[in-house]
């Protein structure tokens, strides 16, 4: 069953945007357009949970070159 929308816009788009939102699924103009935005919500949120996720593993990375640099200099000062 196919829930009521009440609000109306109009938008002006280009023909890449047009063929996108063309090619999502849905019987009308109104359903490609509202499936269309409803896959970009979802994929952003998981886009964000993934660059999150790559700041957490490269702060990780540089704390653990951090702390080989230091033992690095530690060693190369023994032989110094």
């Amino acid at each position: 069953m196919k829930k009521p929308r009440d609000i109306q816009k109009t938008i002006r788009i280009n023909k890449i945007l047009y063929d996108e939102i063309d090619n999502h699924p849905g019987t009308t103009w109104n359903d490609k357009i509202n499936n269309f935005l409803k896959y970009y919500l979802s994929q952003d949120k998981e886009y964000k949970k993934y660059l999150a996720d790559l700041e957490q593993q490269i702060k990780e990375k540089q704390l653990l070159l951090e702390d080989f640099k230091t033992k690095i200099q530690k060693f190369e000062d023994l032989f110094k």
